[in-house]
């Protein structure tokens, strides 16, 4: 399945990138990113997968994907990976709506009514 990421994920994963550069150095910030890169590559294989959860209150359709769950699948070397993929499936794609910090309360950055575009 394709994947569609919205400004709004695409914005999320640079600023994690640009502070994990900035806390832990660039090739943290490029570790970090092969696993993001294997999370969203997991989510358009099969948004069902085990380990998937339906958020419903974040919009119809919402699910939501922890980057732990894509380590063993990543080249990456990342320990405790700290985020989670915000997505749902919309005509035949997956459409990634936001990247967050998983001590985040994800109804504080979308709402039932976020649109994902």
């Amino acid at each position: 399945m394709q994947i569609r990421i919205t400004e709004s994920a695409q914005s999320d994963i640079n600023e994690i990138l640009r502070w994990t550069a900035n806390n832990f150095g660039d090739e943290a910030a490029q570790r970090y990113l092969a696993l993001v890169t294997a999370a969203i590559f997991d989510v358009a294989e099969d948004p069902e997968r085990v380990g998937s959860i339906s958020r419903p209150e974040l919009g119809p359709a919402a699910m939501t994907w922890h980057l732990r769950l894509s380590r063993s699948r990543s080249s990456s070397e990342v320990q405790r990976p700290r985020h989670f993929l915000i997505y749902r499936v919309v005509d035949q794609h997956v459409l990634l709506g936001r990247v967050l910090h998983d001590a985040m309360e994800p109804s504080r950055h979308m709402g039932s009514d976020e649109t994902f575009e």
